[in-house]
């Protein structure tokens, strides 16, 4: 589907429905111009290639979507991939859609396979109030990044109360149900910290280097987006630190508990190993064996055997080893 919105303080917003109007739009230096490109037919996407003379590769990007953060200068333009988060991510099921940008000196070219939560958010604004969005092509894009950044916020609160229930009952729960777990928790953080850091460092390059498209005027806002990005980041270290101490208390109270189980089995064993020693001599039947033909002989085994292991109960009672 294609959506074209454009701006001029002679005319104020239009939303244009011919695809043939674009390169005039574009050409005209007074007017911002949105192009955006939602789950494109093949000819609109065409439009990349033959009303923006886009440049060959990042027409490949867009086409097979699934690359990492990045931004690319291409001279006239930006080219920009993000990550958004889809509405469906969760903490067990963290997964993100590639948005792709192209932002030249008066226009924005938006192009992404799903429907996007970000883009409608803009769109909505865009309906209210054009005016403040449209003062520049690099302050729109702005806005869209930092619509972008702010649907990681929901996730990051799950991962928050995840983190939190698993360590309520990270102690008593057993291993082949709470490691797979705070694995796949682990992995998600993970994802999260690296699509985070990637995206602070495109828009590093986007604040310092200079770019033409880039205004001054837009940095603050530029340096906003960052700023989120940042505190997103660190919360993911915060978030990562926490489920490596919960491995940590999960494994120690593991062994803890295996500890107190092989206590348990070696008292059993030290007591009744001297009674396997009593019975083993009583048991070798030799001719002349005091015992052999004694009338107590089996009874007085048997209290030996009993006073014995209760000695030794006694004995490691008495040194707190039970």
């Amino acid at each position: 589907m294609l959506s074209i919105f454009t701006y001029s303080e002679r005319d104020g917003l239009t939303q244009v429905r011919e695809a043939a109007a674009i390169r005039s739009l574009v050409g005209e230096k007074d007017r911002i111009t949105w192009v955006d490109l939602e789950r494109p037919a093949p000819e609109e996407s065409e439009l990349l290639d033959t009303t923006f003379n886009f440049h060959p590769l990042t027409i490949d990007d867009c086409l097979s979507p699934r690359h990492q953060p990045k931004i690319d200068n291409y001279g006239e333009y930006l080219f920009l991939i993000v990550h958004e988060m889809l509405p469906q991510a969760t903490e067990k099921d963290f997964r993100t859609v590639e948005l792709d940008i192209f932002l030249g000196k008066n226009y924005v070219v938006t192009f992404h396979r799903p429907k996007l939560r970000s883009i409608d958010n803009v769109k909505e604004r865009v309906f209210k109030n054009p005016k403040p969005l449209f003062r520049s092509a690099d302050f729109l894009m702005a806005t869209l990044l930092d619509e972008v950044v702010n649907l990681y916020n929901p996730v990051l609160e799950q991962f928050d109360r995840r983190i939190d229930l698993l360590e309520d009952t990270a102690l008593g729960k057993e291993d082949q149900k709470f490691l797979p777990e705070i694995f796949s928790l682990r992995r998600n953080i993970s994802r999260l910290k690296r699509i985070s850091t990637q995206q602070i460092e495109l828009l590093i390059h986007m604040i310092k280097d200079g770019y033409d498209e880039v205004l001054p005027v837009s940095i603050p806002y530029l340096s906003n987006v960052r700023d989120h990005l940042v505190q997103i980041s660190d919360l993911t270290d915060s978030h990562r630190d926490a489920v490596a101490s919960l491995v940590e208390s999960h494994l120690l109270a593991s062994n803890n508990k295996t500890g107190e189980v092989m206590k348990v089995l070696t008292l059993f064993a030290a007591i009744f190993f001297p009674l396997t020693i009593i019975t083993g001599i009583y048991g070798m039947n030799f001719k002349r064996m005091p015992e052999l033909d004694w009338v107590f002989g089996y009874p007085m085994a048997l209290g030996l055997m009993l006073v014995t292991a209760a000695g030794l109960y006694y004995f490691f009672k008495k040194k707190k080893w039970v």
